[in-house]
C-alpha cells in the first residue's frame, strides 16, 4: 500500500514540474551545454532582422563548450544569405581587446575572433573560450551582432552571451 502512495506522489510531483516548465517565458535563457546553438533564419523581407527563438536571445555557455550556428534563407537564396556575427572591437583608449567569447579552435592555444562568418547554408562549429579574458563591454555579457553581410541593408540582431566564470 505504501508503495502505491510513493508512486502516486511521484507521479503527481512530475506533473507539476512538468507545468511550471510550460510556463518559462518564451524568451527563456538557453544553457550551454546541454543547448549549444544558434538557428539563424533569413526573413523574406530584406527590411527585417535575421531572426533567432527567443530562447537563444541570450545564450549562457561555460568556458571551453562548443556551439553550432545554423544559418537558413527563407528565400532559399544562398549567394543572399552571408552571415556573419561581430563583436565590438576595442576603441581607441579601451583595454581588454579582443572582446568576445569565442576563439578559432578548441583548448588554451586558440585565438580570440571578433567576427565569425557562418556558413550558409549549414552550420558552423563556434568554441566559446576557457580562459579568463573575455571581458565584454557590456553587463551582463557579450553583446553581439548578427549581421546579413549579403544583403548590407537589413538590419542587425543583437543577442547576448554569457560566459559563466
Amino acid at each position: 500500500m505504501r508503495s502505491k502512495f510513493t508512486k502516486q506522489l511521484v507521479a503527481a510531483a512530475g506533473l507539476l514540474s512538468m507545468a511550471a516548465v510550460a510556463t518559462l517565458p518564451a524568451a527563456a535563457q538557453q544553457e550551454c551545454p546541454p543547448s549549444c546553438g544558434m538557428d539563424i533564419e533569413l526573413p523574406a523581407e530584406t527590411a527585417k532582422a535575421p531572426e533567432i527563438p527567443g530562447s537563444q536571445q541570450t545564450i549562457i555557455a561555460v568556458r571551453g563548450a562548443a556551439m553550432l550556428a545554423t544559418v537558413s534563407d527563407r528565400r532559399g537564396r544562398p549567394e543572399k544569405a552571408a552571415t556573419k556575427l561581430v563583436f565590438r572591437k576595442a576603441a581607441a583608449g579601451e583595454q581588454g581587446e579582443p572582446y568576445t567569447p569565442f576563439v578559432d579552435r578548441p583548448g588554451p592555444n586558440g585565438k580570440p575572433i571578433t567576427e565569425v562568418e557562418l556558413k550558409s547554408p549549414g552550420r558552423t562549429r563556434l568554441f566559446v573560450r576557457d580562459d579568463e579574458e573575455h571581458e565584454c563591454f557590456e553587463a551582463p555579457g557579450c553583446k553581439f551582432d548578427i549581421v546579413n553581410a549579403g544583403e548590407s541593408e537589413r538590419p542587425v540582431l543583437d543577442p547576448w552571451i554569457i560566459i559563466r566564470r
